[in-house]
């Protein structure tokens, strides 16, 4: 096992096991043609994309928005989650401070339900057909959002920068029956 030592905190992640499956042979060629044909069409996709932010182009945007595109340092994002009153907003406040000190640039993501809620939605909106599915799929929109949008920010500060969520985008699904 691999020890993680946090402060006084220790976590132990299990060793994967690299064990290879066997094999399946009956569906080989059309995995082949398959890979082939998308990696063909990623090398084309990112020659468009090289071309659109040649070098020239590039010294025409501002230092934010070259850091976005190309950024110069790491971003981490760290998600927590658990059940209701488990304690991930008390842990994401420390862990910020924690990560602050060590001279990291840190954002925290809201989690998105709590927002909709804390902003009108009440539970009679539930009582429409078929609106658990739509209020979850908004959640899930806001939640991506918000994470892109927060990861942008802390790629344009183009310094080492850790995002932490609260909750993330598959919590939801344990709502859903």
């Amino acid at each position: 096992q691999k020890r993680i030592t946090m402060a006084e905190d220790s976590y132990e992640e299990p060793l994967r096991d690299n064990s290879r499956e066997a094999l399946d042979t009956t569906n080989l060629a059309s995995t082949i043609d398959e890979s082939i044909t998308s990696r063909e069409e990623r090398r084309s996709r990112d020659n468009s994309i090289s071309s659109i932010f040649d070098i020239g182009h590039l010294s025409t945007l501002s230092e934010a928005e070259r850091n976005v595109i190309l950024p110069p340092s790491p971003l981490y994002k760290i998600v927590l989650t658990g059940g209701p009153c488990g304690g991930k907003t008390t842990a994401l406040a420390r862990l910020s401070s924690y990560l602050r000190e060590r001279g990291f640039e840190v954002l925290t993501c809201p989690e998105a339900y709590t927002i909709l809620a804390s902003n009108g939605m009440s539970m009679s909106y539930y009582e429409t057909e078929g609106m658990p599915h739509v209020i979850q799929n908004t959640v899930m929109d806001v939640q991506m959002n918000l994470e892109d949008g927060l990861e942008r920010v802390l790629r344009a500060r183009g310094k080492p920068a850790v995002l932490l969520c609260d909750r993330g985008l598959m919590d939801g699904s344990a709502y859903m029956s």
